[in-house]
């Protein structure tokens, strides 16, 4: 299981639910402080294995090592948790291409890079026959915007990338 923003929150609290449940866990975000500070006392519970990587959603790079790393160590990758987020608090007028950018970088192409690297790997499961699960963190912010991303367009924009690519991976994927 590749599990992504995992130093804090839901990321955190899904490491140590599929820990518990004896899964191999790759705990990954891009605080490396964090990470390890918050992940560390998990790692030696009863139960699954977690390994901690560096992970910048948004570069390429850091998702083929990612993969890779997964992939020497385990033999494989059956579950992958998109959870890495980022937030900005700014409506459409006060967005800056910067705000606008870094927040659809984590959250959207964070996601798809997520899985090209990913589904490819779980194509090839339990000889050939593609099995594997992928969980992309939305938001309601995705389908209602304005009070319920706390005046974040980006935010909303960015969880609606999600929904829509979520529902093409089923498509083409499942």
């Amino acid at each position: 299981v590749i599990i992504t923003g995992a130093a804090h929150g839901m990321g955190l609290s899904g490491v140590k639910l599929m820990a518990r449940e004896g899964a191999k866990v790759v705990a990954t975000d891009h605080r490396h402080g964090d990470l390890e500070k918050n992940v560390q006392p998990y790692i030696d519970d009863d139960g699954g294995e977690i390994t901690t990587a560096m992970l910048d959603v948004s570069k390429a790079d850091d998702w083929q090592k990612v993969v890779q790393m997964t992939v020497e160590k385990y033999g494989t990758i059956d579950v992958l948790v998109n959870n890495a987020g980022a937030h900005v608090t700014k409506g459409i007028l006060e967005t800056s291409n910067d705000d606008w950018n870094s927040i659809m970088n984590v959250n959207a192409k964070g996601v798809w890079l997520g899985m090209k690297y990913v589904i490819p790997v779980m194509m090839k499961n339990n000889d050939g026959k593609g099995k594997g699960s992928i969980i992309n963190t939305s938001s309601v912010a995705a389908l209602m915007g304005g009070y319920s991303d706390a005046g974040s367009v980006s935010y909303s924009a960015s969880k609606g990338a999600v929904d829509a690519m979520t529902r093409h991976a089923a498509q083409w994927y499942a």
